[in-house]
This record gives structure tokens, C-alpha cells and sequence, in this order.
């Protein structure tokens, strides 16, 4: 019998006679199997409907990428001479929408249009379309709205960094029910086969409803315990997207990460890389480009913001190879706070882009995103699943109450 259900027999909660049938020989539930029930059913209870949102919301943006090249192609390549600075591109933004501030852009090595993300009033955004040799601005780049609106809801809650952040804390209660779940679920490595059977022998002899109880009860458990480390990765990276400096730090103190590094530690290793207190972007640029010997072009540039404090400026070293790396700079001084490459990715940088890379499904290709949009819904599943158990024992407590 699931230790669940054992649980809410202790609690004068289901029917006696079931947990005898059953489970004649269940050991009483520890205070902690208690305490987890009473934690999971509850914050269970409260957060379904956003567990039931992210779900669905994400599994839709599995294949965003893809979705969004067929809806929206890319412009063809811009033929010219020699690239436009990166502060003229910004500049030409500023000058055709004065009210949004510019401080990202994506460029692409074969010479398509630059994309330059603005933030505007009230959290409005947009992405600029700009010539990589002119700076001159070409076009807004509207993308698909149906897609923009999943994904503002799935990452800000449809409220920017007040949402993202939120995004964080509703993670942590992810994980908080993955483990008060498997705490509930778990009987010890003898009982391991028996806590996967979705409806034990001698419960067939109960009524049909208090077997569809039961059935219900133990799918969600298994369901639960048999993807539960898909849970903790979501919920991890979930954590990671809404505290991305806090992660990092913590991480930094078991493994390496390139945003951590003091900027102490970087003069003695390059000395001649620092700058003035007014930096421009070409300046920072430039650092970046001094820090990473022949990674000359600029793939991207994002400036700080609320959740990354460092200039990251991302370079490549031709079009013909996949060589990269990310140069993270101090905004003010401009000095190069640390370099991570490519071929020599720091631990902690690695573990989190693995993670970020496990969060999309995107770290196998298409296999590992078809695979994705199935297990995807497992936190729809366990929602609703919660749900039909919080009201089927709603509904078994009044039947007791009449009688």
C-alpha cells in the first residue's frame, strides 16, 4: 500500500478497513513522513495552478526556436566592407526610439542583420533589426506575438524581473514538494518494487470508488518518484534563472565560475587590460578582445541588469569554427574580470550551462526535445493528479461526517 494513503489511515482519513486489507502489516509513519504529508498536500494544494501554467507553458516552448525561424525568417546576409561600430549601432536605436534604453545586441558572423533588445516604459521591449556595416536601423523584428506572450509568461510571469524572481521562489516550491513527495513515497530498499504497484492485490476486493481513490493516489506517487530527478533539474535551474548571482556564488564555492572571479585575481594575469571609469561599449569590446587572443568577433554584448552585475561580452574566433568564449568585464573600470573559453570551460560554468541546456531540453537536439514534450507535462500530471486526491478525501471526509 502507498505510504500516502498509510498516512491518511493514521489520520482517520480514509477507510480502516482498506489499510487492513491492504497493508496489514504497515508500520507506523515517522513525525518527518507526517510533517512531509502535511507540507506536500497543502503547498501542493495552493500551488497547482502555477505548476499546471509552467507546465504547459514550457512544453509549448520547446521547440520555440525552430517554431519561430518557419513563422518569422531570418533576413538574408548584408553584403558591405567593414563592420559598423557597436556604439554607432546602439546610437542609431537611441536616435529612432529616444524612450528605450540599449544595451544587448546579437550579431551574426554571416552578416545578417544585428539585433539590438531594447527596454522601454512600463517593461516594454523590442528588438531592433540594424546593418552590421552601416549601424543604420532596418526594421522592428516583431517575431511571433502567440510565442513572445508564452514566452514572457513562462519566464516573467508577463512581469519582468519582479516576475523572473517570483519564477525563483515558485522553483524552490517545485523542489519542496519533490522531496516531501519521495519522503512520503519512499518504504526502504526491501519495499522498493512493492512502492511502484499502482494497485495492490487485495485492494480489488474494496468498492470501485475507494479502488479509483487508491489508483489515483499511488499513479501520482509513481509518477512523481519515477521523474523526480527531471524535477530537481527544473527546479534547480528554475532557482538559478530567478537568483542567478546568488546561484553563482554558492556554486563558486565548490566549482570555478568566471563571474565570480575578483578583479584582484585578473591584473597580475593581464595587467594591460583595464580601462578608463567612462567606458563606452567598443571599449569594453576592445578589453574583451585584448583578454581573448584571436577571438575577434563580437557574437554578443549584454550589459548589466538586475540579475548579472558584469559586461559579458561573447566572441568568436571565425566563422568556421564553433571556438568561442565569454568575457566578463567590471562596469565601471572596465577591467577584464575573467575569460571563459570554450575549450577550457571552468567546472562551474559548465555545470550551469548543463543545467540551463537540461532545463530547455536542448542538450540532445531534437531527440532529447521530443522527449521533452512528453515528460514536460509530468508537473501538469502531478497538479491535477493532486488536485482529484485533495478532493476525492474532501469529498470522503463529508460521506464519514453524514454517516
Amino acid at each position: 500500500m502507498n505510504t500516502q494513503i498509510e498516512i491518511e489511515d493514521e489520520n482517520h482519513l480514509a477507510d480502516h478497513s482498506i489499510a487492513k486489507t491492504a497493508a496489514p502489516h504497515a508500520k507506523k509513519p515517522s513525525k518527518v513522513k507526517k510533517l512531509s504529508f502535511q507540507v506536500h498536500k497543502y503547498v501542493g494544494v495552493v500551488a497547482a495552478a502555477y505548476m499546471l501554467m509552467m507546465s504547459l507553458s514550457g512544453t509549448s516552448l520547446v521547440f520555440h526556436d525552430e517554431i519561430e525561424s518557419w513563422l518569422c525568417p531570418e533576413s538574408a546576409p548584408i553584403i558591405g566592407t567593414s563592420l559598423a561600430s557597436n556604439d554607432l549601432i546602439f546610437q542609431k536605436c537611441r536616435e529612432k526610439f529616444p524612450q528605450f534604453e540599449f544595451g544587448n545586441l546579437i550579431a551574426d558572423p554571416w552578416h545578417r542583420p544585428t539585433q539590438v533588445f531594447g527596454s522601454g516604459p512600463e517593461g516594454k521591449k523590442i528588438t531592433c533589426e540594424s546593418n552590421p556595416f552601416t549601424g543604420e536601423f532596418i526594421r522592428l523584428r516583431e517575431g511571433n506575438q502567440a510565442l513572445k506572450f508564452l514566452c514572457e509568461l513562462h519566464f516573467n510571469l508577463l512581469n519582468g524581473s519582479t516576475g523572473r524572481t517570483a519564477n525563483g521562489i515558485g522553483a524552490l516550491i517545485l523542489l519542496t514538494l519533490t522531496v516531501t513527495g519521495l519522503t512520503i513515497w519512499w518504504r526502504g530498499i526491501q519495499s522498493i518494487k512493492a512502492s511502484f504497484d499502482l494497485l495492490p492485490k487485495k485492494a480489488t476486493v474494496t468498492p470501485r470508488r475507494r479502488v479509483s481513490v487508491i489508483l489515483t493516489r499511488n499513479l501520482h506517487a509513481t509518477i512523481g518518484a519515477c521523474l523526480a530527478p527531471l524535477l530537481v533539474v527544473w527546479g534547480l535551474s528554475g532557482f538559478y534563472f530567478g537568483f542567478p548571482a546568488f546561484v553563482e556564488s554558492a556554486v563558486n564555492l565548490f566549482l570555478p565560475v568566471s563571474s565570480q572571479k575578483k578583479e584582484p585575481e585578473i591584473q597580475s594575469a593581464n595587467p594591460g587590460v583595464r580601462a578608463n571609469t567612462s567606458m563606452t561599449v567598443d571599449s569594453f569590446v576592445n578589453n574583451a578582445r585584448s583578454a581573448a587572443i584571436d577571438f575577434d568577433f563580437v557574437s554578443r554584448i549584454s550589459m548589466p541588469d538586475k540579475k548579472k552585475k558584469s559586461v559579458r561580452v561573447w566572441l568568436l574566433k571565425s566563422k568556421a569554427t564553433k571556438e568561442k568564449c565569454q568575457v566578463f568585464l567590471d562596469p565601471v573600470s572596465g577591467s577584464v574580470l575573467a575569460v571563459s573559453k570554450s575549450e577550457s570551460t571552468p567546472a562551474g560554468d559548465l555545470f550551469l550551462q548543463t543545467l540551463t541546456k537540461l532545463h530547455f531540453g536542448s542538450i540532445g537536439g531534437s531527440t532529447t526535445k521530443f522527449l521533452w514534450l512528453l515528460v514536460g507535462l509530468t508537473p501538469a500530471i502531478l497538479a491535477v493528479s493532486g488536485i482529484m486526491i485533495f478532493v476525492q478525501k474532501h469529498l470522503s471526509k463529508k460521506r464519514l461526517h453524514h454517516k
